[in-house]
């Protein structure tokens, strides 16, 4: 019971006395998740010890075991902990908005052009990329549309909520814009601009190329095809046509963590050699 474990915390809140984490982990089923006890404990030792939380780099960890209807409580060092991150790990996170994830829609039946929306404004949410553009070509559905368009920002928003209320860092609710492709590209001319089709070279070809890009430019716009591909035409403005997996045709609401962890790998790689962040 959540209220029982908060009315117990005293007996360990004097051995939390630096920077602390709450790690739970529950086997059985409850009617509340792990975050939601790492949260509402977080709050009360926070309240009463006055410590602040640090969920990347604790001096203190709070564990909690939950094993059906009986929990054990404890305080840890943070140095016996496996940590998320390790202070010399280069993060991404600040370079990922520097993306224009530009997204061709789902469309074609309602539900199905809703349900894909959702996903991916989960994913595009998941990273926070600068911006998220969906891009039809000529004319399309309006209903159809408006279901996927429903759909991206129902996807955002629960990843959204999901982030506020776990993550170390103010999280960045992801922008969402509507352009035709063809406008968008002629717009963009002269921009950093990545086409992810099979007809282009493997990632692992060119992705120093990809990393210096998006490490020197100001965005750089990745173009992502639905259940038709970004047009040829297209690729002759794209600084880079890539393919991600030879062989595999990757499903449309994959794509896009994908192309991301394809830039994340790249980015780290380089800066790893380099070693020195800009």
């Amino acid at each position: 019971d959540m209220d029982e474990m908060i009315s117990n915390i005293d007996s360990i809140i004097e051995d939390v006395n630096g920077r602390f984490a709450v790690r739970t982990r529950r086997r059985g089923r409850h009617g509340f998740s792990s975050i939601d006890v790492n949260v509402a404990l977080g709050e009360v030792i926070r309240d009463r010890s006055g410590m602040e939380v640090d969920l990347d780099f604790p001096e203190k960890v709070v564990f909690v075991e939950i094993i059906k209807e009986y929990a054990f409580m404890g305080v840890a060092e943070g140095k016996d902990f496996p940590r998320k991150k390790d202070r010399d790990k280069v993060m991404v996170r600040d370079f990922l908005r520097k993306l224009s994830v530009i997204q061709m829609p789902y469309l074609g039946d309602p539900k199905v052009s809703r349900e894909m929306g959702i996903r991916i404004g989960r994913e595009a949410q998941t990273f926070e990329v600068g911006e998220l553009v969906i891009s039809p070509i000529g004319k399309c559905d309006a209903r159809e549309l408006k279901e996927f368009l429903d759909g991206v920002f129902e996807g955002i928003s629960s990843r959204y909520r999901i982030q506020r209320r776990v993550y170390s860092h103010k999280p960045r609710e992801t922008k969402v814009y509507i352009q035709n492709l063809y406008e968008l590209v002629r717009e963009r001319k002269g921009e950093a601009m990545v086409v992810f089709e099979p007809e282009g070279k493997p990632i692992s070809k060119v992705s120093e190329d990809l990393a210096r890009m998006v490490l020197k430019e100001r965005r750089t716009n990745l173009l992502i095809g639905s259940r038709e591909g970004i047009p040829t035409g297209i690729y002759r403005f794209a600084d880079l046509v890539i393919d991600l997996c030879p062989g595999v045709t990757i499903a449309t609401d994959s794509a896009i963590s994908s192309a991301i962890m394809a830039v994340s790998f790249a980015i780290q790689e380089n800066l790893d050699r380099s070693s020195k962040v800009p």
